[in-house]
């Protein structure tokens, strides 16, 4: 029976309606059975969503110690998350030195790759917020979106200091083509690769230089805009890539 208030939970946190989710988890942790640590920290990200940080911080740490199911390095990284936005910057590098540390905990690598991606965006996110080092944090988010391109913040801290939207700019739906010459598993490389990306710019070539960092530093060069369309109109934002697909496709250049 739990499974299906954590399915519930899930669903209504998604769609914003916390206070129904925060119900539905708390009736699951009731159920006989029930993974408490995996309800907590359940409970705990909703919080987080409706930006009250330390009562998240308060399930995190019951989380930590019922622990039987949520892996550590999970654990660690959201209680950084909320640690950074109550200004409690050392403890959150402890909790990232230890996410980092507990890495190899982790069994699927997708899984790794991406809880890696957030724990160097929360880095990047504590040089921007308390050293005020944009140089730095860029390269942290960098760093990230090499691993997780989709990484929603890496992909914020990459717009933090980005000039912005003052008038009208438009969002732009580029399809992106470059030449891909990292090695590829089946593959023989360079090849030739689509990508897309969202952006917010004043033009087509605008968006590609807001693009070009998070393509590999061997195809940036190549990058050139094979498609624009414009999805929206939007003012009194960072300029820059709003988000992106994490896939590609591949094609033999013909030659």
């Amino acid at each position: 029976m739990w499974i299906l208030w954590e399915y519930l939970g899930h669903y209504l946190s998604d769609m914003g309606r916390y206070g129904e989710a925060l119900e539905a988890f708390r009736n699951g942790m009731a159920c006989d059975g029930a993974p408490q640590d995996s309800f907590l920290g359940n409970l705990a990200i909703v919080y987080q969503r409706m930006g009250e940080h330390e009562n998240a911080l308060q399930l995190f740490d019951q989380a930590a110690r019922a622990i039987r199911e949520l892996p550590v390095p999970l654990l660690e990284t959201a209680r950084a998350y909320s640690l950074i936005h109550l200004q409690r910057y050392a403890e959150a590098e402890r909790a990232l030195q230890h996410a980092q540390r507990t890495l190899d905990t982790l069994s699927d690598p997708q899984t790794r790759l991406s809880t890696e991606a957030m724990t160097l965006a929360y880095m990047g996110l504590i040089y921007h917020k308390r050293d005020g080092d944009s140089a730095l944090a860029r390269q942290y988010a960098e760093r990230a979106l090499r691993l997780d391109k989709e990484n929603p913040d890496a992909i914020a801290l990459m717009r933090a200091t980005n000039p912005i939207a003052e008038k009208p700019t438009p969002l732009w739906h580029i399809l992106v083509e470059g030449v891909w010459s990292e090695p590829l598993e089946g593959v023989r490389t360079p090849i030739g690769f689509f990508a897309n990306y969202w952006v917010i710019a004043d033009t087509p070539d605008e968006a590609l230089e807001y693009i070009r960092p998070f393509e590999p530093p061997s195809a940036r060069a190549s990058l050139k805009v094979s498609e624009a369309e414009i999805e929206d109109t939007v003012q009194g934002e960072p300029k820059g890539v709003v988000r992106t697909q994490g896939g590609y496709i591949f094609f033999q250049e013909e030659g």
